[in-house]
This record gives structure tokens, sequence and C-alpha cells, in this order.
């Protein structure tokens, strides 16, 4: 096809990747002819031309023309040529990568007798990189990128330390759920509620990926490592950026597995260990009373071979912990209440889990009383004895 039919099919594509699978070429071949035929044909072009002005440093100009009515009107265009698309930068990360990033072998793990076989879930929720909290607002401790940086990692670092006595066989970690506390450079969530930040967005991005890049390096020396992402709430958009930066780092690494649907924007995902169906999400969407049900549907045939059931959500930073639609656990302001409830049987009902969070009540938080007990935790889970264990780090 030529320059011209190429550039007709972007039109109604709307994407350099979308016109990329059509024709099976690169994407950034379909760029360099929609780009030529902007350079040849297009106004600004021919404007430039006129003026000697370089067409490629043209960005957007303002459009001074007149109505049918002949009254004044003025239109700000921004170059089409210069939109630079996610799959664009992706698929360019993807080739780069493929020449550079090296293989990694399959680690030879120590083999572990059966009974000291342990799944090791994982979880540094709602870390929320880029929250601004000030002391002398809250009346709690300060929290910034670097806080939350070092809460995460040292976290971690104290869980691995304490799993490793029970025996690990393998490492689930859970990444998204608010890692980022904005979703765009004007500081506001995904919907647009504004956030008080620390740093510029990029800051927030890069550093939230070098965090995981160091847990996962070092939960890999442990045991295979499995990375389930969860979509969230106020980084949907640059969350999943995120994720994706990951599946493309870990693509050749034997030792650890991120497959298409754990990278998926699905609001609930599921593993299977032994005889343990484990349900992952947010906490933002489908209603507590209804998550056992789901998983009932959704993994039916997971859950038809399962003893025991398992969902671990996050979203409201304070733990509790809901067994047959009872509440068994909640943390209250400065104290975890544990509840008797008495001959409730793990193996037959679903617990559903509420996972705290490392970062601190910033002002909005403070001033409406959402206090939370700053923490980082993980979760043990035996093949065919169910969840065994639970490890707090405090912050």
């Amino acid at each position: 096809m030529n320059t011209e039919e190429i550039f007709n099919l972007y039109n109604q594509l709307g994407s350099y990747s979308a016109v990329s699978k059509t024709l099976g070429i690169d994407s950034r071949t379909v760029k360099r002819h929609v780009q030529k035929w902007h350079e040849e044909n297009s106004f600004a072009s021919s404007e430039a031309s006129r003026t000697g002005i370089p067409f490629g440093k043209i960005s957007h100009y303002w459009l001074k023309t007149k109505n049918e009515e002949g009254d004044d009107v003025s239109l700000f265009v921004k170059n089409q040529h210069e939109v630079m698309e996610y799959e664009e930068i992706r698929d360019a990360l993807i080739k780069d990568l493929e020449q550079f990033a090296p293989v990694v072998k399959k680690i030879d793990y120590d083999v572990l007798p059966q009974n000291n076989q342990h799944l090791v879930f994982i979880d540094p929720a709602d870390l929320h990189l880029g929250k601004l909290a000030v002391t002398e607002e809250t009346g709690h401790r300060e929290y910034n990128i670097q806080t939350a940086f070092e809460r995460a990692y040292i976290g971690v670092v104290d869980l691995l330390s304490k799993a490793k006595a029970f025996g690990i066989h393998q490492i689930v970690i859970v990444v998204g759920n608010d890692i980022l506390h904005t979703d765009n450079g004007r500081r506001t969530t995904t919907a647009g509620t504004p956030q008080d930040t620390d740093g510029q967005w990029w800051e927030t991005f890069e550093t939230a990926r070098r965090l995981y890049v160091s847990i996962i390096e070092l939960a890999k020396t442990f045991a295979p490592v499995t990375i389930v992402y969860c979509p969230s709430n106020h980084d949907k958009v640059l969350g999943f950026g995120l994720a994706d930066s990951l599946f493309s780092w870990y693509r050749k690494d034997a030792n650890v597995s991120f497959s298409n649907y754990g990278k998926s924007l699905r609001s609930r995902k599921y593993i299977r260990y032994g005889s343990n169906l484990i349900g992952f999400t947010h906490g933002d969407g489908a209603k507590n009373k209804d998550l056992t049900s789901l998983m009932q549907y959704e993994a039916r045939e997971d859950w038809a071979q399962c003893s025991f059931s398992y969902w671990y959500i996050h979203h409201w930073h304070h733990k509790f912990r809901i067994i047959n639609n009872t509440e068994i656990e909640k943390d209250h302001n400065g104290v975890t209440v544990v509840y008797n409830y008495g001959s409730i049987d793990p193996s037959h009902n679903t617990s559903i889990e509420c996972v705290r969070s490392p970062s601190e009540p910033d002002a909005w938080h403070s001033h409406n009383g959402y206090v939370n007990t700053c923490a980082v935790e993980a979760f043990i889970h035996h093949p065919t004895k169910g969840q065994v264990a639970r490890l707090t780090s405090y912050c």
C-alpha cells in the first residue's frame, strides 16, 4: 500500500497498532507513512514551508479563519504526527528488550519435604506512591515517595525472613492496588479527584517500577515467583502501564511467571495452590457479600476441587476479616479486635480478608477519622491444610 492508503486506513482505525495488525507491518513503519503524508499534504506543512519553519518542530498551532456567517474563528490544533500511543511505546520497549534483556535461567532451588512446601502470598497493598502526608496537618508521621519505598521494601525483606522458617515452595506477589497515588500530570485519581502529592507522576511511576523489580529480584532467590496485577481506582491507567512494563521486563526470566491473565484488567483474579482457591480484587467493585458466589461461578472448575477458599481484598487500608458473613476481626483506632467466632470451619466457608496498607493517613483521611495501622502483610498457605499463618511487618 502507498502512503495515502496507509494514512486513510489510519484515519479509519484510529491507531498505529491497529493498522500494524491489519497490514502485518511494524507500527513504526505505519507512523513514518502517516508523518510523511502530513509533511507532504497538511495545511501545517504548507504554511511551514512558506514561512521557512521546519515542519518537524511544530507540535501545535492556531488556525484563524472565518465561518459561513463571516465571523472570526480560531482553532487550536495539535500536530497529529507528534502523538505517541501507548501501544507504540510498549512495542518499541519490547523490541529493545528483545535485543538487550538477558535470558535468566531457572534457579536450582532446594527440594523441600512435602509437608514444608508452602505458598507465600506477599502484598504491599495500597502503597500510594506520591501521597503526601505532613505531620503538622495530620498529627501522624510524615509520608512521601521515599518513605513509601522504604516501608514496602523493608517490609518485604522482613516478611520473607519470617516466612523462610515455614519452607517456601512458591511466592505470589500482588502488584497494583493503588501503587500510585495519582493517574496523570494533573495530580488526580483516574476519576479526577485531586490529591495532595509528593513529586511528579513520572517520578512515582519510575520509583514504583524500581521497587517492584527490587522486591521480585529478592523474592526469586527464595522460590519461583508468580505476579498477579490488581487494577485499582487511583491509578487504573498508569497502574496498567506499570504492570505491563513488568510483564515485558520479566518475559525471559524462567523464575518469574506473569501471564496475560495475571496482567489483564479483570477486576477479580484467581489462582489455585493444592486445595486452596485464592481470589484477588482491589475492593472498590463487587460487594463483599457477593464475592463467594462470584468465585463459585467464575472459578467453578477449581472451586469444585478445592477444600479452602480465600479472598484477599484491598482499598480500605485497615484489617478486617469475614467468614460466613460474620466479621471475626477488625482494626479499630489503636486496637485490633478478634471476635470469638465459635465453630466456623475454614474448610467449608470462604474467608474474606482485607490487607493492611503501609501508607499514612493524609489530610483528608485524618480529618474524617480514617486512621489505619500501617503494615505490610504476607500469608502462608499449605497445599492441603489451607492458610496456616499470617505474617505482619508493622511500619
